[in-house]
Order: structure tokens, then C-alpha cells, then sequence
């Protein structure tokens, strides 16, 4: 549970976010006690599901493409770590 709470040092999303597209409720956040909708906000259940897909799938987008970005960055210095003792070996031809 710790390990999918806490963010990624390249990505800066914790694993349960990127398919999830919300951060995972811990038992210490809330006081767990039932949520009372906001009076005057009331909407049908259809309307609700067809909200929260679309907040879904718009921060899914944003940490996807965050993700895509970081991901192209790193993979240049993952590169050069993996590349500083490397030596170039030429072989003569007889």
C-alpha cells in the first residue's frame, strides 16, 4: 500500500494514479464516516457517472502525457549512466 502511495522519483505520480486517474484514499485522510452530498448540487446518477468520466479521462490524458515527456528525458540519462565506463575496443585486421 506504501509503495503504490508514494510518488515515482521520475514520473512524480504514484503508481496507483496513473490507472486509477485519483490518489488512493489512505485510511488516516479520511475519517471514513459516509460523504453527505453538497446541498443545491444534487445530480442524477446519470449525469454523476458521465461527470466523472470525463475528470477521469481528462486527468488520465495530463498524466499520461507528463509520463510520455519524462519518460523520453530519462531514458537520455539512463543512457549516459549506463554509458560512462564504456571504452571503445577497436580490433586490427591481420
Amino acid at each position: 500500500m506504501v509503495h503504490r502511495a508514494t510518488p515515482h522519483s521520475v514520473t512524480k505520480f504514484n503508481p496507483y494514479y496513473l490507472p486509477y486517474g485519483r490518489d488512493m484514499r489512505m485510511p488516516n485522510m479520511d475519517d471514513l464516516s459516509a460523504r453527505m452530498e453538497v446541498p443545491g448540487k444534487e445530480l442524477d446518477s446519470q449525469n454523476k457517472v458521465g461527470s466523472h468520466i470525463l475528470t477521469l479521462a481528462r486527468k488520465l490524458n495530463e498524466a499520461y502525457e507528463v509520463v510520455v515527456k519524462l519518460n523520453k528525458s530519462s531514458r537520455a540519462k539512463q543512457k549516459a549512466y549506463y554509458d560512462r565506463n564504456t571504452k571503445l575496443v577497436t580490433f586490427s585486421d591481420r
